[in-house]
């Protein structure tokens, strides 16, 4: 996703010529920024090891209740819940996450 958000933000650099004037492009080009600003945000909230108890503690921090696992869920419901918001909160949820899942990766290395 970040080489994708990269390149189409060289592709909107190289309009800029051309139709650098238009509010159209100024908007593009926002807009386009606003999500490369998003995505540590939509990475920490994709990993991989978070689990139901980490989602618990992030909903009770926000103070809403939310179906992260539903195939509904999306980019829209990141910003209708406001979680741009919390970015610190997840990211630190989401580190938890890894080292606990490393640490249960070892564990189950040790049982084998």
């Amino acid at each position: 996703m970040e080489a994708s958000a990269n390149t189409f933000t060289k592709s909107i650099a190289k309009l800029r010529r051309a139709i650098g004037t238009w509010p159209i492009w100024k908007n593009l080009r926002e807009r386009v920024e606003q999500f490369k600003q998003l995505l540590p945000l939509v990475q920490d909230l994709r990993n991989e090891g978070l689990r139901e108890r980490h989602l618990n503690a992030l909903k009770k921090n926000i103070g809403r209740s939310f179906d992260f696992s539903s195939d509904s869920f999306s980019l829209n419901d990141v910003f209708s819940l406001g979680l741009q918001h919390h970015a610190n909160t997840i990211a630190e949820l989401s580190a938890s996450a890894s080292k606990e899942l490393a640490m249960e990766r070892s564990l189950d290395e040790l049982e084998k």
